[in-house]
C-alpha cells in the first residue's frame, strides 16, 4: 500500500512551481490564497497569469478504493488552474483573450496531464471536468483547467 499523504493542501506549491517553469509566459502564479476575493480582477495585476486552487475530493469505494477493513482509501484530489488573460482588443467578445489563453491552456494540459508530483503518495495527475470559464467586460477571461491525482490515507 502506498505511504499515507501528510495533508490534502500538500501539493499546492509543487504545482505552482511545475505551473511557472512549464509556462514561463505566465507573469504571476498565484494561489487562490493570494487574490483578494472581493476583486479577483483586481488581483490578477499582471495578466496572463495562473491561479492555483484546491477543489476538493472524492473518495473512491470498491475496488481500488477503500479497503475491507477500514485501513486506508483512496481519494482522488481535485487541482484546479485558471488561465487570467486580459485583451482589450475585443472584450466584448472574447476572442482575443480566449485565443490568448488557449496556447497557455495547451502548455498547462501538456505540463499536467501524467505528471507525478514529487511528494510521496501520489499517482500521475490526469484531466478532470473544469467549471467553466468567466469573462469581464474589461477583456479578462478566466479559463479553468482541472487535474486530478489518486492518494491514499
Amino acid at each position: 500500500m502506498p505511504e499515507p499523504i501528510r495533508h490534502r493542501l500538500e501539493l499546492e506549491q509543487a504545482i505552482k512551481d511545475r505551473l511557472k517553469d512549464e509556462v514561463p509566459e505566465l507573469i504571476d502564479v498565484l494561489s487562490i490564497a493570494e487574490l483578494n476575493m472581493g476583486d479577483v480582477e483586481d488581483s490578477v495585476r499582471r495578466p496572463p497569469s495562473g491561479i492555483v486552487f484546491f477543489d476538493g475530493y472524492d473518495v473512491i469505494a470498491g475496488e481500488g478504493g477503500a479497503s475491507s477493513q477500514g485501513v486506508s482509501q483512496a481519494v482522488d484530489l481535485r487541482w484546479g488552474i485558471v488561465i487570467a488573460v486580459r485583451n482589450v482588443a475585443d472584450p466584448k467578445s472574447g476572442a482575443e483573450a480566449r485565443s490568448e489563453a488557449g496556447e497557455l491552456m495547451r502548455k498547462a494540459i501538456d505540463a499536467f496531464a501524467g505528471w507525478r508530483p514529487p511528494l510521496t503518495g501520489y499517482q500521475p495527475m490526469r484531466e478532470g471536468s473544469p467549471p467553466g470559464p468567466a469573462y469581464s467586460e474589461t477583456g479578462m477571461a478566466y479559463l479553468p483547467l482541472l487535474f486530478l491525482t489518486r492518494t491514499f490515507n
